[in-house]
Protein backbone atom coordinates (compact mmCIF):
# COMPACT_ATOMS: atom_id res chain seq x y z
CA UNK A 1 0.00 0.00 0.00
CA UNK A 2 1.31 3.39 -0.79
CA UNK A 3 2.97 5.09 2.49
CA UNK A 4 2.03 8.51 1.49
CA UNK A 5 -1.62 7.23 1.73
CA UNK A 6 -1.09 5.92 5.05
CA UNK A 7 0.01 8.85 6.55
CA UNK A 8 -2.89 11.14 4.42
CA UNK A 9 -5.41 8.48 6.33
CA UNK A 10 -3.32 8.95 9.65
CA UNK A 11 -3.23 12.57 9.68
CA UNK A 12 -6.84 12.98 8.85
CA UNK A 13 -7.44 10.57 11.84
CA UNK A 14 -5.44 12.39 13.99
CA UNK A 15 -7.24 15.82 12.84
CA UNK A 16 -10.13 13.93 13.20
CA UNK A 17 -11.64 14.52 9.82
CA UNK A 18 -13.96 11.88 9.99
CA UNK A 19 -16.16 12.49 6.65
CA UNK A 20 -12.91 12.33 4.62
CA UNK A 21 -11.84 9.52 6.54
CA UNK A 22 -14.94 7.84 5.41
CA UNK A 23 -14.47 8.79 1.81
CA UNK A 24 -11.47 7.42 1.69
CA UNK A 25 -11.97 4.42 3.31
CA UNK A 26 -15.28 3.64 1.07
CA UNK A 27 -13.40 4.79 -2.15
CA UNK A 28 -10.83 2.21 -1.50
CA UNK A 29 -12.91 -0.42 -0.10
CA UNK A 30 -14.97 -0.67 -3.37
CA UNK A 31 -11.61 -0.47 -5.61
CA UNK A 32 -10.30 -3.36 -4.07
CA UNK A 33 -6.96 -4.36 -3.85
CA UNK A 34 -4.60 -6.09 -1.93
CA UNK A 35 -4.98 -7.31 1.46
CA UNK A 36 -3.12 -5.42 3.22
CA UNK A 37 -4.98 -2.29 1.58
CA UNK A 38 -8.05 -3.59 1.86
CA UNK A 39 -7.23 -3.78 5.86
CA UNK A 40 -6.61 -0.22 6.28
CA UNK A 41 -9.34 0.85 3.51
CA UNK A 42 -11.60 -1.23 6.63
CA UNK A 43 -9.88 0.46 9.55
CA UNK A 44 -10.63 3.53 8.05
CA UNK A 45 -14.32 2.55 6.96
CA UNK A 46 -15.18 1.26 10.53
CA UNK A 47 -13.65 4.43 12.33
CA UNK A 48 -15.22 6.73 10.18
CA UNK A 49 -18.77 5.04 10.47
CA UNK A 50 -18.16 4.61 14.22
CA UNK A 51 -17.47 8.57 14.97
CA UNK A 52 -19.93 9.76 12.58
CA UNK A 53 -22.86 7.63 14.69
CA UNK A 54 -23.13 5.23 12.09
CA UNK A 55 -22.28 2.05 14.69
CA UNK A 56 -25.05 -0.51 12.58
CA UNK A 57 -22.85 0.97 8.97
CA UNK A 58 -19.40 0.19 10.33
CA UNK A 59 -20.69 -3.69 11.38
CA UNK A 60 -22.02 -4.17 8.51
CA UNK A 61 -19.12 -2.94 6.26
CA UNK A 62 -17.05 -5.03 8.52
CA UNK A 63 -18.90 -7.96 7.97
CA UNK A 64 -19.00 -7.87 4.13
CA UNK A 65 -14.82 -7.04 3.67
CA UNK A 66 -13.56 -9.05 6.43
CA UNK A 67 -13.42 -12.55 4.77
CA UNK A 68 -11.78 -11.03 1.23
CA UNK A 69 -8.79 -10.35 3.79
CA UNK A 70 -6.39 -13.79 3.50
CA UNK A 71 -5.03 -15.28 6.95
CA UNK A 72 -2.01 -15.33 5.63
CA UNK A 73 -1.16 -11.79 5.94
CA UNK A 74 -2.62 -12.06 9.53
CA UNK A 75 0.52 -11.33 11.81
CA UNK A 76 1.21 -8.58 10.16
CA UNK A 77 -2.01 -6.67 9.42
CA UNK A 78 -3.12 -7.61 13.10
CA UNK A 79 -3.06 -4.27 14.61
CA UNK A 80 -5.49 -2.62 11.76
CA UNK A 81 -7.54 -5.45 11.49
CA UNK A 82 -7.65 -5.20 15.12
CA UNK A 83 -8.82 -1.66 15.09
CA UNK A 84 -11.51 -2.63 12.59
CA UNK A 85 -12.84 -5.68 14.75
CA UNK A 86 -13.09 -2.45 17.96
CA UNK A 87 -14.58 0.15 15.92
CA UNK A 88 -17.04 -1.85 14.91
CA UNK A 89 -17.87 -3.60 17.91
CA UNK A 90 -17.04 -7.23 15.96
CA UNK A 91 -15.76 -8.51 19.89
CA UNK A 92 -16.29 -12.49 18.35
CA UNK A 93 -13.54 -11.65 15.86
CA UNK A 94 -11.38 -9.64 17.75
CA UNK A 95 -10.90 -12.64 20.03
CA UNK A 96 -10.05 -14.74 17.36
CA UNK A 97 -7.54 -12.34 16.45
CA UNK A 98 -6.06 -12.30 19.97
CA UNK A 99 -5.59 -15.98 19.66
CA UNK A 100 -3.86 -16.39 16.85
CA UNK A 101 -1.52 -13.31 17.89
CA UNK A 102 -1.09 -14.38 21.53
CA UNK A 103 -1.35 -18.58 21.41
CA UNK A 104 0.83 -18.49 24.72
CA UNK A 105 -1.31 -15.19 26.54
CA UNK A 106 -3.64 -16.06 29.72
CA UNK A 107 -7.02 -14.20 28.91
CA UNK A 108 -9.99 -16.15 28.90
CA UNK A 109 -12.19 -13.88 27.08
CA UNK A 110 -11.89 -10.69 25.21
CA UNK A 111 -13.77 -7.21 25.63
CA UNK A 112 -14.05 -3.95 23.94
CA UNK A 113 -14.73 -1.16 26.98
CA UNK A 114 -14.47 2.57 26.76
CA UNK A 115 -11.45 4.28 27.12
CA UNK A 116 -10.86 7.08 30.31
CA UNK A 117 -8.52 8.62 32.07
CA UNK A 118 -8.36 7.94 36.20
CA UNK A 119 -8.53 12.20 36.61
CA UNK A 120 -11.03 12.74 34.42
CA UNK A 121 -13.09 9.94 34.94
CA UNK A 122 -12.69 10.81 39.13
CA UNK A 123 -13.31 14.66 38.41
CA UNK A 124 -16.71 13.16 35.73
CA UNK A 125 -18.07 10.93 38.71
CA UNK A 126 -17.16 13.44 41.60
CA UNK A 127 -14.93 11.23 43.30
CA UNK A 128 -12.73 12.50 45.61
CA UNK A 129 -8.97 12.37 45.21
CA UNK A 130 -6.15 12.62 47.49
CA UNK A 131 -3.12 14.53 45.62
CA UNK A 132 0.35 14.32 47.19
CA UNK A 133 2.46 17.25 45.89
CA UNK A 134 5.43 16.64 43.57
CA UNK A 135 8.62 16.75 45.08
CA UNK A 136 12.26 17.29 43.61
CA UNK A 137 15.24 15.60 43.59
CA UNK A 138 18.97 16.74 42.32
CA UNK A 139 21.22 13.91 40.78
CA UNK A 140 24.55 14.64 41.62
CA UNK A 141 27.94 13.20 40.57
CA UNK A 142 29.38 13.22 36.56
CA UNK A 143 26.26 11.95 35.71
CA UNK A 144 24.09 14.94 37.02
CA UNK A 145 20.62 15.74 36.33
CA UNK A 146 17.35 17.07 37.71
CA UNK A 147 13.98 16.10 38.24
CA UNK A 148 10.43 16.59 39.32
CA UNK A 149 7.99 13.79 40.36
CA UNK A 150 4.23 12.75 39.40
CA UNK A 151 2.03 13.82 42.06
CA UNK A 152 1.15 10.98 43.72
CA UNK A 153 -2.99 10.71 43.75
CA UNK A 154 -5.30 7.99 45.36
CA UNK A 155 -9.04 7.42 45.01
CA UNK A 156 -11.30 5.11 46.52
CA UNK A 157 -13.80 4.10 43.83
CA UNK A 158 -16.62 1.84 44.76
CA UNK A 159 -17.56 -0.81 42.57
CA UNK A 160 -14.97 -0.53 40.49
CA UNK A 161 -13.58 -3.44 38.44
CA UNK A 162 -10.01 -5.31 37.33
CA UNK A 163 -9.07 -8.14 35.72
CA UNK A 164 -6.40 -10.01 37.60
CA UNK A 165 -2.75 -9.50 36.39
CA UNK A 166 -4.05 -6.95 34.09
CA UNK A 167 -2.32 -3.62 35.31
CA UNK A 168 -5.63 -1.47 34.29
CA UNK A 169 -8.60 -0.03 36.52
CA UNK A 170 -12.20 -0.70 35.34
CA UNK A 171 -14.06 2.26 36.08
CA UNK A 172 -17.88 1.23 37.27
CA UNK A 173 -19.37 2.79 33.91
CA UNK A 174 -17.27 0.19 32.03
CA UNK A 175 -14.65 2.65 31.12
CA UNK A 176 -10.45 1.02 31.22
CA UNK A 177 -9.11 3.47 33.18
CA UNK A 178 -5.52 3.84 30.74
CA UNK A 179 -3.12 5.60 32.65
CA UNK A 180 -4.35 3.44 36.39
CA UNK A 181 -1.34 0.62 35.27
CA UNK A 182 2.49 1.16 35.10
CA UNK A 183 2.49 0.85 31.61
CA UNK A 184 0.67 2.80 28.74
CA UNK A 185 -1.76 0.69 27.22
CA UNK A 186 -0.02 1.18 23.73
CA UNK A 187 2.43 -1.59 25.22
CA UNK A 188 1.34 -4.59 24.57
CA UNK A 189 1.88 -7.29 26.95
CA UNK A 190 1.87 -10.69 24.56
CA UNK A 191 2.86 -13.76 27.61
CA UNK A 192 0.19 -12.42 30.29
CA UNK A 193 -3.40 -10.34 29.08
CA UNK A 194 -2.27 -8.18 25.76
CA UNK A 195 -4.80 -5.32 24.65
CA UNK A 196 -5.44 -3.25 21.91
CA UNK A 197 -6.13 0.86 22.61
CA UNK A 198 -7.81 2.36 19.41
CA UNK A 199 -7.75 6.29 21.09
CA UNK A 200 -8.73 7.78 18.06
CA UNK A 201 -12.36 6.41 18.61
CA UNK A 202 -11.71 5.99 22.64
CA UNK A 203 -12.14 2.25 22.92
CA UNK A 204 -9.80 -0.75 23.96
CA UNK A 205 -9.84 -4.52 23.07
CA UNK A 206 -8.98 -6.43 26.51
CA UNK A 207 -8.95 -9.61 28.38
CA UNK A 208 -11.77 -10.28 30.42
CA UNK A 209 -13.91 -12.74 31.76
CA UNK A 210 -18.09 -14.51 31.71
CA UNK A 211 -18.46 -13.18 35.20
CA UNK A 212 -17.40 -11.17 37.72
CA UNK A 213 -16.80 -11.55 41.68
CA UNK A 214 -17.73 -9.90 44.45
CA UNK A 215 -14.43 -8.59 46.62
CA UNK A 216 -16.39 -7.65 50.26
CA UNK A 217 -14.55 -4.28 51.91
CA UNK A 218 -12.21 -1.65 50.73
CA UNK A 219 -9.49 -3.58 48.45
CA UNK A 220 -5.60 -1.85 47.07
CA UNK A 221 -5.34 -2.80 43.87
CA UNK A 222 -2.14 -3.90 44.04
CA UNK A 223 -1.55 -5.52 40.68
CA UNK A 224 1.49 -7.54 38.99
CA UNK A 225 3.74 -6.90 36.06
CA UNK A 226 3.99 -8.65 32.68
CA UNK A 227 5.81 -12.01 33.95
CA UNK A 228 5.48 -11.34 37.30
CA UNK A 229 8.71 -9.52 36.56
CA UNK A 230 10.65 -8.34 39.90
CA UNK A 231 12.40 -4.94 39.26
CA UNK A 232 8.99 -3.66 38.21
CA UNK A 233 7.39 -5.06 41.07
CA UNK A 234 9.91 -3.54 43.38
CA UNK A 235 9.96 0.52 41.42
CA UNK A 236 6.58 0.54 40.03
CA UNK A 237 4.47 -1.49 41.80
CA UNK A 238 5.09 -1.56 46.26
CA UNK A 239 5.05 2.19 45.91
CA UNK A 240 1.74 2.09 45.68
CA UNK A 241 1.44 0.71 49.23
CA UNK A 242 1.66 4.30 50.34
CA UNK A 243 -1.65 4.60 49.71
CA UNK A 244 -2.66 2.70 52.79
CA UNK A 245 -1.09 5.68 54.70
CA UNK A 246 -3.81 8.19 53.19
CA UNK A 247 -7.56 5.63 53.59
CA UNK A 248 -8.72 4.17 56.47
CA UNK A 249 -7.51 1.12 58.48
CA UNK A 250 -8.72 -2.44 57.23
CA UNK A 251 -7.95 -2.12 53.55
CA UNK A 252 -7.11 -5.19 52.42
CA UNK A 253 -4.26 -5.92 49.40
CA UNK A 254 -5.63 -7.73 45.91
CA UNK A 255 -2.85 -9.50 44.80
CA UNK A 256 -2.95 -12.86 42.36
CA UNK A 257 -2.16 -16.36 44.22
CA UNK A 258 0.05 -17.24 41.49
CA UNK A 259 2.03 -14.59 41.92
CA UNK A 260 5.83 -15.35 43.24
CA UNK A 261 6.97 -16.19 46.29
CA UNK A 262 9.44 -13.36 46.38
CA UNK A 263 6.06 -10.57 46.35
CA UNK A 264 4.65 -12.29 49.25
CA UNK A 265 7.97 -12.58 51.46
CA UNK A 266 8.09 -8.71 50.40
CA UNK A 267 4.46 -7.74 51.17
CA UNK A 268 5.10 -9.49 54.53
CA UNK A 269 7.96 -6.90 55.47
CA UNK A 270 5.27 -4.24 55.10
CA UNK A 271 2.97 -6.39 57.55
CA UNK A 272 0.81 -7.41 54.77
CA UNK A 273 -0.13 -11.39 54.87
CA UNK A 274 -2.72 -14.00 55.68
CA UNK A 275 -6.13 -12.06 55.95
CA UNK A 276 -4.68 -8.81 55.13
CA UNK A 277 -4.72 -10.22 51.47
CA UNK A 278 -7.10 -10.72 49.06
CA UNK A 279 -5.90 -13.31 47.05
CA UNK A 280 -7.50 -13.58 43.25
CA UNK A 281 -7.04 -15.73 40.59
CA UNK A 282 -5.40 -14.57 37.13
CA UNK A 283 -7.39 -13.69 34.52
CA UNK A 284 -10.62 -13.51 36.48
CA UNK A 285 -12.72 -10.36 36.47
CA UNK A 286 -13.02 -9.03 40.40
CA UNK A 287 -15.44 -6.09 41.95
CA UNK A 288 -14.60 -4.58 44.94
CA UNK A 289 -16.81 -2.82 47.05
CA UNK A 290 -14.55 -0.31 47.28
CA UNK A 291 -11.16 0.25 44.95
CA UNK A 292 -8.31 1.72 46.20
CA UNK A 293 -6.48 2.71 42.95
CA UNK A 294 -3.08 4.80 43.85
CA UNK A 295 -1.18 6.40 41.09
CA UNK A 296 2.32 6.84 42.67
CA UNK A 297 3.98 8.36 39.15
CA UNK A 298 6.93 7.33 36.83
CA UNK A 299 9.68 5.59 38.18
CA UNK A 300 11.81 7.33 35.81
CA UNK A 301 11.29 10.32 38.39
CA UNK A 302 11.06 8.14 41.44
CA UNK A 303 9.36 10.23 44.62
CA UNK A 304 12.44 10.59 47.09
CA UNK A 305 10.17 10.54 50.23
CA UNK A 306 8.71 6.93 48.86
CA UNK A 307 11.96 5.49 48.05
CA UNK A 308 13.25 5.92 51.28
CA UNK A 309 9.97 4.43 52.64
CA UNK A 310 10.79 1.26 50.64
CA UNK A 311 14.56 1.43 51.69
CA UNK A 312 13.26 2.00 55.54
CA UNK A 313 10.92 -1.46 55.11
CA UNK A 314 13.40 -3.30 53.24
CA UNK A 315 16.58 -2.49 53.87
CA UNK A 316 18.72 -2.83 57.26
CA UNK A 317 18.08 -0.76 60.26
CA UNK A 318 20.30 2.58 59.81
CA UNK A 319 23.86 1.96 61.91
CA UNK A 320 26.62 4.66 61.22
CA UNK A 321 28.73 1.92 63.04
CA UNK A 322 27.87 -0.32 60.77
CA UNK A 323 30.77 -1.42 58.57
CA UNK A 324 29.90 -4.09 55.92
CA UNK A 325 32.75 -6.21 54.28
CA UNK A 326 30.87 -8.26 51.72
CA UNK A 327 31.92 -7.66 47.53
CA UNK A 328 28.83 -8.69 45.81
CA UNK A 329 29.00 -9.56 41.32
CA UNK A 330 25.60 -9.97 40.33
CA UNK A 331 25.47 -12.56 37.77
CA UNK A 332 22.54 -12.22 35.56
CA UNK A 333 20.30 -14.55 34.74
CA UNK A 334 18.79 -13.74 31.83
CA UNK A 335 21.53 -14.52 28.75
CA UNK A 336 20.76 -11.10 27.51
CA UNK A 337 23.35 -8.03 28.92
CA UNK A 338 26.35 -10.66 28.92
CA UNK A 339 29.98 -9.47 29.38
CA UNK A 340 31.24 -10.13 26.30
CA UNK A 341 35.31 -10.98 28.04
CA UNK A 342 34.14 -12.49 31.11
CA UNK A 343 37.12 -14.55 32.13
CA UNK A 344 39.35 -11.06 32.04
CA UNK A 345 36.54 -9.40 34.35
CA UNK A 346 36.31 -12.40 36.84
CA UNK A 347 40.02 -12.20 36.92
CA UNK A 348 39.62 -8.21 38.66
CA UNK A 349 37.00 -9.27 40.29
CA UNK A 350 38.77 -11.92 42.41
CA UNK A 351 41.63 -10.03 42.85
CA UNK A 352 39.53 -7.63 44.56
CA UNK A 353 37.49 -9.85 46.60
CA UNK A 354 34.31 -10.33 44.72
CA UNK A 355 31.85 -13.07 45.43
CA UNK A 356 29.59 -13.94 42.32
CA UNK A 357 25.63 -14.60 43.18
CA UNK A 358 22.47 -15.34 41.32
CA UNK A 359 20.11 -13.27 43.32
CA UNK A 360 17.48 -14.94 40.82
CA UNK A 361 18.34 -18.56 42.81
CA UNK A 362 17.78 -16.61 46.39
CA UNK A 363 14.83 -15.83 48.44
CA UNK A 364 14.44 -11.89 49.74
CA UNK A 365 15.45 -13.33 53.51
CA UNK A 366 18.52 -14.98 51.67
CA UNK A 367 19.13 -11.52 49.87
CA UNK A 368 18.64 -9.13 52.99
CA UNK A 369 21.18 -11.72 54.68
CA UNK A 370 23.83 -11.29 51.88
CA UNK A 371 23.17 -7.55 50.81
CA UNK A 372 22.53 -5.73 54.49
CA UNK A 373 26.15 -6.47 54.85
CA UNK A 374 27.33 -5.58 51.47
CA UNK A 375 29.95 -2.80 50.71
CA UNK A 376 29.96 -2.26 47.06
CA UNK A 377 27.44 -4.62 44.73
CA UNK A 378 28.91 -4.66 40.76
CA UNK A 379 26.35 -6.00 38.30
CA UNK A 380 24.97 -4.91 34.86
CA UNK A 381 22.01 -2.36 33.74
CA UNK A 382 19.13 -4.31 34.52
CA UNK A 383 16.75 -5.19 37.88
CA UNK A 384 19.39 -7.10 39.45
CA UNK A 385 20.41 -3.60 41.08
CA UNK A 386 17.12 -2.79 42.26
CA UNK A 387 18.46 -5.23 45.23
CA UNK A 388 19.78 -2.10 46.17
CA UNK A 389 16.82 -1.56 48.04
CA UNK A 390 18.46 -4.55 50.73
CA UNK A 391 21.73 -2.41 51.31
CA UNK A 392 22.76 0.03 53.97
CA UNK A 393 23.63 3.15 53.33
CA UNK A 394 27.09 4.57 52.37
CA UNK A 395 27.37 1.55 50.41
CA UNK A 396 28.43 1.59 46.49
CA UNK A 397 27.20 0.35 43.63
CA UNK A 398 28.71 0.14 40.61
CA UNK A 399 26.86 0.20 37.20
CA UNK A 400 28.06 -1.76 34.08
CA UNK A 401 25.95 -0.17 31.33
CA UNK A 402 26.91 1.11 27.64
CA UNK A 403 25.26 4.34 27.50
CA UNK A 404 24.34 6.18 31.21
CA UNK A 405 20.99 7.48 29.17
CA UNK A 406 19.23 4.08 29.24
CA UNK A 407 19.38 3.82 33.31
CA UNK A 408 17.90 6.95 34.67
CA UNK A 409 16.33 5.32 37.47
CA UNK A 410 19.39 3.07 39.33
CA UNK A 411 21.65 6.17 40.33
CA UNK A 412 18.70 8.50 41.70
CA UNK A 413 17.42 5.88 43.82
CA UNK A 414 20.78 4.90 45.05
CA UNK A 415 21.30 8.66 45.98
CA UNK A 416 17.82 8.96 47.48
CA UNK A 417 18.85 5.87 49.91
CA UNK A 418 22.17 7.31 50.83
CA UNK A 419 24.06 4.68 48.55
CA UNK A 420 26.98 5.88 46.60
CA UNK A 421 26.36 5.11 42.87
CA UNK A 422 28.60 5.14 39.70
CA UNK A 423 28.43 4.12 35.74
CA UNK A 424 31.55 2.33 34.04
CA UNK A 425 30.33 3.07 30.69
CA UNK A 426 31.15 -0.17 28.45
CA UNK A 427 31.78 -0.95 24.77
CA UNK A 428 28.45 -1.63 23.19
CA UNK A 429 28.85 -4.97 21.48
CA UNK A 430 25.60 -4.16 19.00
CA UNK A 431 23.70 -7.09 19.92
CA UNK A 432 22.47 -9.89 22.38
CA UNK A 433 22.51 -13.09 23.07
CA UNK A 434 19.19 -12.91 23.70
CA UNK A 435 17.52 -9.78 22.57
CA UNK A 436 13.95 -9.53 24.75
CA UNK A 437 13.74 -5.82 25.26
CA UNK A 438 14.97 -2.94 22.64
CA UNK A 439 17.35 -1.98 25.85
CA UNK A 440 19.18 -5.41 25.49
CA UNK A 441 23.21 -4.80 24.36
CA UNK A 442 26.07 -7.48 24.98
CA UNK A 443 29.14 -5.06 26.08
CA UNK A 444 32.90 -5.17 26.30
CA UNK A 445 34.38 -3.98 29.68
CA UNK A 446 37.34 -2.56 29.74
CA UNK A 447 39.50 -4.05 32.66
CA UNK A 448 41.63 -1.23 33.43
CA UNK A 449 38.58 1.21 33.92
CA UNK A 450 36.73 -1.59 35.66
CA UNK A 451 39.65 -1.35 38.59
CA UNK A 452 40.27 2.70 38.12
CA UNK A 453 36.21 2.48 39.61
CA UNK A 454 36.75 -0.07 41.70
CA UNK A 455 39.57 1.52 43.77
CA UNK A 456 37.62 4.69 44.11
CA UNK A 457 34.69 3.01 45.32
CA UNK A 458 36.62 1.68 47.83
CA UNK A 459 38.57 4.63 48.71
CA UNK A 460 42.19 2.25 48.10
Amino acid sequence: MDERLIGQIGDLVAARNWPAVAEIGRGGLAAGGTSSERAHYLAANCMAARMLGLTEDARRTYDHSIGSIRAPDHPRLFPILATAAIASDACDDLERLFRMQFPHARFRRISISPLGTFTSWCRENAITTTVIPPESFDVTGSHSWSYTSDPFEIAVIPGAEFISGWDYVIAPTGHVLADSGYMPPEVAFPKFFPQVPVPAVGLIGHASDAETIDLPGRVLFLSVPEQFHVGHWLVDFLPRLRALMHVPAGVKVALPHEAPRKFFEMLSLFGIDGDRLALCELGKRYRAQSLVVARPGNYFRPRPSTIRTLHRVLGPPANPLRKPARRLFFERGAKSRQIMNRADVDAVLEEFGFTTINLAHLSVAEQRTLLEDTEIAVGAFGSDLHSAYFMPENSSVLELIWDAAKDPVTRSNCQIMGIRHEFLICADAGTSQQQGHQKDRDFVVDCADLKTALRGLLKL
